[in-house]
């Protein structure tokens, strides 16, 4: 039987891999990617039987109707929505978050058992406290502050509404697009991870982030439900060597507001 994963966010970074591996795992999967762009949204698609697997669903997150119609045949809701920085007064997870809930509502029937919401462990120190100072996480969010409080407000509307549908909420720490060294790690091995509910290891690879996600979608039973849980890497990846200067930009934005749109 078909198993169907709505995407919002298709075209992102999160979103594309995500795509791409849940059509490489399984013939048995099918996509439905909601994005702004059909033509960049085909780009991430090399593959013509992937293409054959996916629905897209080009338009506005704030066109309910859309939503609707994107999400009644799913079985699991992922939003991979993510802003492009460090940019005061964002709502846009928490907006398209509230959009969501007003699509579901509006269904009489959706096959779709939750909602899983791409995260960060930024927005819960809990999950970064064994492996961070209070001085790197007082930076961090700073430089991410716009970000995670778009975040926390989502996480928010979705837990004010788990009674209508549970929702996941998984955070990861800094992503990495490099493997390193991993004793663990096979060539061809992508998805060696652990799904942990205490600690966020830094960094996370990318490939391992989705595959978490992946596994918490396809989850049966209600282990994550309504829960927070991180993904991390076994073994070591490498440091993400853009992380400094993305740190740098966000102090900037946070303390400089006004030089938001020369930056962005």
């Amino acid at each position: 039987m078909s198993f169907c994963y709505a995407i919002f966010g298709a075209t992102g970074t999160i979103g594309s891999l995500l795509m791409q591996e849940i059509l490489s795992c399984s013939s048995n999967t099918t996509v439905h990617a909601f994005c702004r762009s059909r033509e960049k949204l085909l780009k991430c698609i090399n593959n013509e039987d992937h293409k054959a697997r996916v629905k897209i669903f080009e338009g506005s997150l704030d066109d309910i109707e859309l939503l609707q119609n994107c999400i009644k045949e799913a079985n699991v809701i992922v939003l991979a929505i993510a802003p492009k920085g460090n940019i005061p007064n964002n709502h846009l997870v928490e907006n398209t978050a509230k959009n969501m809930i007003k699509a579901v509502q509006s269904l009489k029937n959706i096959k779709a058992n939750r909602i899983v919401l791409v995260s960060s462990a930024g927005t819960e120190h809990r999950f970064m406290h064994a492996n961070s100072s209070a001085l790197f996480l007082a930076i961090l969010d700073r430089a991410l502050f716009h970000v995670y409080r778009d975040l926390e407000a989502a996480e928010k509307v979705l837990r004010a509404n788990e009674s209508l549908i549970p929702s996941t909420y998984v955070k990861p720490s800094a992503l990495s697009h490099n493997f390193g060294y991993n004793p663990y790690r096979k060539p061809s091995a992508k998805n060696v991870f652990k799904l942990d509910f205490q600690n966020a290891n830094f960094p996370c690879s990318y490939f391992d982030f989705v595959h978490g996600v992946m596994e918490v979608a396809d989850e049966k039973s209600d282990l994550y439900e309504n829960k927070s849980v991180a993904t991390n890497s076994i073994g070591k990846v490498s440091f993400p060597i853009e992380a400094p200067v993305q740190l740098f930009v966000g102090l900037v934005v946070f303390y400089l507001p006004f030089l938001c749109s020369w930056i962005y």
